[in-house]
């Protein structure tokens, strides 16, 4: 009977140090680091990928937010080489094509902002705001906008 109780005593150590990592804390504590929300200020444009996915599950009509936001991407695109005009025209097509594409509204304000048009764009980014609700993300990159117009 001793001789068990040792031999389970050793393979329950041995379970244990197996399934250990190494490292200390566990793997589910760790956090990666938190990047800097893009900016137009900086010229950043794109829509991570991540987002662009999440975005297109919250919609009922998965083809037209397909369709709006491929004329996004066309209109980042256009912004990126510094033309607003042409970019601010797909943007209002893709917000043509899907009337609760938050992303469509927030990037026709940056390009009104770059042609001048800071009125339109504060309003844009009002309706954007409310397409968002409480997405971290979006609130962040509306909030800088706005303080970018407001200087």
């Amino acid at each position: 009977m001793r001789k068990i109780r040792i031999c389970l005593a050793i393979l329950l150590l041995v379970f244990c140090v197996s399934c250990a990592k190494e490292g200390g804390k566990p793997f589910y504590k760790k956090l990666p680091p938190r990047e800097k929300t893009p900016s137009v200020e900086d010229g950043d444009y794109r829509l991570p990928p991540e987002i662009a996915a999440v975005e297109e599950k919250k919609v009922e009509n998965v083809s037209q937010r397909k369709a709006s936001m491929g004329l996004v991407e066309k209109g980042i695109g256009f912004l990126e080489n510094d033309q607003p005009t042409e970019s601010a025209r797909l943007f209002q097509s893709a917000v043509d094509v899907d009337g609760s594409n938050g992303v469509a509204y927030y990037y026709l304000a940056v390009a009104n902002h770059k042609l001048g048009e800071d009125e339109a764009a504060l309003g844009l980014l009002e309706k954007a705001d409310t397409l968002f609700g409480s997405d971290r993300y979006w609130s962040e990159r509306i909030e800088n906008l706005r303080a970018e117009i407001d200087e």
